[in-house]
């Protein structure tokens, strides 16, 4: 595990991929992804969930193809994927996070995968972190994580999480309370496949009422199109709630910025200088880290 060091003004950027069922393809998409990152200055770049053996599409189903393919290619971590990204982060003097399916190594741990984001610098793997929140047939194949992770990025310190995470408030309110002044997010958030654009306005919103709830910055690195077909739009959301940057299709969102300082404002000039960390009144909804009784679906 090594160190990091801070530099105020950075360039961080959110990639946007199209990703297969070919773990082989899919690390070659990486790597352009980073080489053109690195193209631009990039120092930080976030990747999207399951980047390294795709998306699952069809979890729930009676193709036993899907389940049997993320078991055969599951990598414990560091592996051989980490470890050829973390040479391509030396290459270029950059960190980055990406999603992989792990295969944990702990005793006792037979049999169990995870959906991970993991985080890696020029020397190597610094951190990973295990999906919390898994949502319906995701059960069928990850276990659950049970930690938060907070790692120190050339950005500053930043919080991990992944898709579904997203929806439950909880998540990066943890995150914000333990430091992270940018939350970085790994999702494969599907495209809509109603007229209601059910999923477009849950993205849109969520995006960005997390960044403004906590005051601090979001970067949502998405899949796009392929089997889900995934939504894209990769973005940097800036800590009022404001769509800094985005890349809709694929490509990658870029940012150059003082994520202190850019904090630092919002929670003294916006809002009129109110922290919404600081004002909280915790004794007043202790029941939220209650649990309740299953509500029905009907």
């Amino acid at each position: 595990m090594g160190g990091t060091k801070l530099t105020r003004v950075v360039k961080i950027g959110a990639g946007c991929i199209e990703v297969s069922s070919s773990k082989s393809a899919n690390l070659a998409a990486i790597e352009l992804c980073v080489r053109e990152a690195a193209s631009q200055g990039v120092k930080l770049l976030i990747l999207p969930e399951c980047a390294v053996q795709g998306y699952p599409v069809g979890l729930g189903g009676a193709d036993l193809d899907v389940y049997e393919r993320q078991l055969r290619e599951a990598e414990p971590v560091p592996g051989p994927a980490t470890e050829r990204l973390a040479r391509l982060a030396a290459e270029h003097e950059l960190e980055l996070v990406v999603g992989l399916t792990e295969r944990p190594t702990e005793p006792g741990s037979v049999g169990r995968l995870f959906n991970t984001a993991v985080f890696i610098g020029p020397d190597g793997v610094r951190a990973r972190y295990r999906k919390v929140h898994t949502g319906g047939v995701e059960k069928c194949l990850w276990s659950r994580g049970a930690d938060w992770t907070l790692v120190d990025s050339v950005a500053g310190k930043i919080g991990l999480l992944i898709c579904y995470d997203l929806v439950f408030p909880e998540t990066t309110r943890r995150l914000a309370l333990g430091g992270a002044q940018l939350l970085a997010m790994s999702t494969a958030w599907t495209a809509d496949t109603t007229p209601e654009g059910t999923f477009r306005e849950g993205y849109e919103l969520f995006t960005r009422a997390r960044a403004l709830e906590n005051q601090v910055l979001l970067v949502s690195a998405n899949l796009v199109g392929g089997e889900g077909p995934f939504y894209g739009h990769s973005r940097i959301v800036g800590p009022l709630g404001q769509v800094i940057a985005e890349s809709e299709g694929p490509g990658i969102a870029v940012a150059e910025l003082d994520v202190e300082t850019e904090v630092l404002r919002a929670r003294s000039r916006g809002w009129f200088g109110q922290v919404f960390l600081s004002d909280r009144e915790p004794r007043a909804y202790e029941m939220l880290a209650q649990a309740v009784p299953e509500l029905s679906r009907q």
